[in-house]
């Protein structure tokens, strides 16, 4: 082993300071890595408002969706009711028709019977 290698091993040499290039590369470097990281951030940033976005969006066709089918339902409901109260309203009037009509037939048939009481009291009377 050479002596001047194993001493120059002991002393600590001061590492040269960096030359005006070198800080301004460093500088630059520095700068580039946080306009990079700035645009990560951004784009980090936007990438979770347009999940957002169109999670509110979901949500919102879910939503419309939902009040959708309530309406239709609701509908659905109105129609049978009026179906329902129309075809009550059909049969209390066919009711209404037939007891009119058995009405009728009955004082026809009193009628009859009374022309044929009348008829048949005239015959007696002329014998």
């Amino acid at each position: 082993m050479n002596i001047v290698t194993g001493i120059t091993s002991f002393i600590k040499i001061q590492p040269a300071k960096p030359s005006r290039e070198e800080k301004r590369q460093t500088g630059l470097q520095k700068k580039r890595d946080r306009e990079d990281e700035t645009k990560k951030e951004e784009l980090l940033k936007l990438k979770a408002e347009e999940l957002k976005r169109r999670n509110e969006e979901r949500m919102r066709r879910v939503q419309e969706a939902r009040e959708e089918r309530e309406r239709k339902a609701i509908e659905a409901k109105e129609e049978q009711d009026r179906d329902r109260k129309n075809r009550e309203e059909r049969l209390r009037e066919q009711l209404h028709r037939k007891q009119q009509l058995l009405a009728k037939k009955r004082a026809e048939e009193a009628r009859v019977k009374k022309i044929k009481e009348r008829v048949g009291l005239s015959s007696n009377l002329r014998n």
